[in-house]
């Protein structure tokens, strides 16, 4: 190869070589900068909270043949009578004469007229508490009639006995008549007690094997003018007026523990009286110190002047002093 071509590749070598490293000198990196996280300017949301539930409201249900049965709303001094007729009254095939009561924590069933109820009856038209259930079954269907036995003439004739043969066989027995199942009997009837005078809720309750103390604090209490340690149980009253007796009862002493606390009986009347208002001198000084205060001032008075004051005197003065 010719010396000048050589030397022409060997130039154009370097020159490119070196075009290159200048380019590649002269170019600087450009740095990333890190952009700044971005600020959410929304507001933390909170967390919705749930309005306390309220207290359900006291019902008393109506169960059975009613005509509109159900749950319903219960009032104070709501009586069996009331809840009948929000029920809508009793079904031509309810057996009304047979209501039963069914209390929370009661031991047995009460069992209501629920005809008489309606009537005002003061015995059977009972006060409910909530959560009472009222229940009245159909009216129990009579059996149906036996058949009548055929007359003498209307016999029909025997039966002749076929004996079957070989190949047939025999016939199957008849099955016997089935009784009517007998209607259930409603359960007994626990009996009523009565509140009267100075409580809470005054009126009828069923009857319930608890003492007067329990039954006391469960119908509301004593009332604020009530004597506490007065109480009378009138003893059958309601049951056996001609045979009731009287048991004194007192509260305070009962709710200390310094007394005994009384089972209730059915029939019972338990009446608390009002708390006596006004003065007592006799409970204010004993006796003696009422006698010496009065004729201590009489002698300072002198007894001629208080005869002469107060006509009629001198015989109550002369006994309550005989010495003067």
């Amino acid at each position: 190869m010719n010396t000048r071509v050589q030397i022409a590749i060997c130039a154009i070598s370097l020159l490119m070589g070196t075009g290159t490293a200048g380019a590649s000198g002269h170019t600087k990196a450009r740095k990333v900068k890190p952009r700044p996280a971005a600020q959410s300017t929304a507001k933390p949301r909170s967390v919705p909270t749930r309005p306390a539930a309220k207290a359900p409201a006291p019902t008393v249900a109506a169960m059975g043949a009613f005509a509109r049965p159900g749950i319903l709303p219960f009032d104070a001094g709501m009586t069996v009578k009331q809840a009948i007729e929000a029920a809508g009254g009793f079904r031509e095939e309810a057996d009304a004469e047979h209501v039963t009561l069914r209390r929370a924590g009661a031991p047995a069933l009460a069992v209501i007229d629920g005809s008489r109820a309606l009537a005002n009856d003061p015995i059977q038209n009972a006060r409910l508490m909530p959560g009472d259930v009222l229940m009245v079954m159909p009216r129990p269907q009579p059996p149906a009639p036996a058949p009548a036995a055929p007359t003498p003439a209307e016999e029909p004739p025997a039966a002749v006995k076929t004996t079957p043969a070989a190949d047939q066989d025999p016939p199957a027995p008849t099955p016997e008549p089935k009784k009517p199942a007998e209607a259930p009997k409603p359960p007994a009837d626990p009996g009523r007690i009565r509140f009267d005078g100075e409580v809470a809720d005054p009126g009828l309750y069923a009857y319930e094997k608890i003492t007067v103390g329990e039954a006391i604090k469960r119908i509301g209490g004593l009332s604020k003018r009530a004597d506490a340690g007065r109480i009378i149980i009138h003893r059958g009253l309601l049951t056996d007026p001609a045979a009731a007796t009287e048991i004194k009862y007192d509260f305070n002493k009962v709710s200390k523990g310094s007394a005994n606390d009384v089972e209730l009986a059915p029939g019972d009347v338990i009446v608390v009286p009002r708390r006596s208002a006004g003065w007592n001198l006799g409970r204010l000084l004993p006796p003696r110190r009422v006698m010496s205060a009065i004729t201590g001032a009489i002698k300072k008075i002198g007894i001629g002047d208080v005869v002469g004051i107060i006509p009629g005197a001198a015989p109550v003065l002369g006994a309550a002093m005989p010495g003067k």
